[in-house]
């Protein structure tokens, strides 16, 4: 009689083990489930503002140009101005484009990590690249503005009013490169727990 209670308890707390394992896997899945989702959204955005990021380098690109060029400014620097905005829009497409080919539900992790890890360290290093390249631009264009200054009066309004657009776009360009790198940490972490997860 004895055995039979103590085998009768045995199936019970069995069955409640084996509900509890069920309910811990729906919840491992949920859980997930929403990581995942999570991840999907965090590359969608860094595809998002990659998108973004050349099309104003290349909208702003002939414009800008034609502006310098109206105002005294030399063709070549003009060009320059042409060249260093297509340059940084094909920047731009180069880091981004593995991650654009990338179907994040249907990549494994390791290499979506490895993929998102590159685009992270490409903005990280763009200042090397980008801070050259403008200061050399400033120079450049200051030179040509105080040569043709008095030929060209305008000039006056038009020096300073460059380089509070230089700064400024410096500001907005610098905060969007820092959103894409804490977008990318985060992805790289949503991955880490997926991983974690299917240990």
């Amino acid at each position: 009689m004895e055995n039979y209670i103590e085998s009768k308890e045995l199936q019970e707390m069995k069955q409640q083990i084996s509900l509890l394992k069920d309910k811990l896997e729906q919840q491992t899945i949920v859980n997930d489930r929403m990581v995942r989702r999570a991840m999907k959204q965090g590359v969608s955005g860094l595809n998002r503002m990659g998108r973004l990021a050349m099309l104003m380098c290349y909208l702003c690109a002939v414009p800008c140009a034609c502006v310098f060029h109206e105002n005294g400014l030399s063709l070549w620097f003009s060009a320059f101005t042409v060249v260093m905005h297509l340059f940084s829009g094909m920047m731009t497409w180069y880091y981004h484009r593995d991650l654009w080919r990338t179907d994040p539900s249907e990549t494994d992790l390791v290499t979506l990590a490895s993929i998102v890890s590159r685009l992270k360290q490409s903005y990280v290093g763009w200042l090397r690249i980008a801070i050259p390249m403008i200061l050399f631009w400033a120079v450049w264009m200051m030179t040509e503005a105080l040569l043709r200054l008095e030929a060209q009066p305008l000039l006056k309004a038009f020096i300073p009013g460059t380089f509070f657009g230089l700064i400024l776009g410096g500001f907005i360009g610098n905060r969007r490169r820092q959103r894409v790198i804490r977008q990318a940490e985060e992805v790289l972490k949503q991955i880490e727990e997926l991983k974690r997860g299917e240990e």
